[in-house]
């Protein structure tokens, strides 16, 4: 656990320092604080979680599980954006669905 901390740390500290430098160029609007303190804490709690799970889960499942952010992307913006999913997407969701189920199952 001590990795992923001391990443975060390093990480969050090398993007306040680029965005202190950039500040003027930015522009003059609020920077929206609520919203990025959300995301980080949400990618801490990802990064944690799948650290958990793949000492103590099934390391295939967890790694399967894990390679389907994609999946997420594409029905957050079916959701948020009302993009459309094209016939290739939802015949990728689907084989995807099926194969997280069948090893599940296994």
């Amino acid at each position: 656990m001590a990795p992923l901390i001391v990443g975060r740390a390093v990480s969050s500290a090398v993007t306040l320092a680029a965005a202190g430098l950039m500040r003027r160029k930015l522009g003059g609007e609020r920077p929206a604080y609520a919203m990025s303190v959300a995301a980080g804490v949400l990618d801490s709690v990802a990064n944690l979680l799948f650290l958990l799970a793949a000492r103590t889960g099934d390391l295939a499942v967890v790694t399967v599980v894990t390679a389907l952010y994609p999946a997420g992307t594409v029905l957050l913006a079916r959701g948020v954006l009302a993009e459309r999913i094209h016939r290739g997407q939802l015949v990728g969701l689907g084989a995807a669905a099926v194969a997280v189920s069948l090893l599940a199952l296994a």
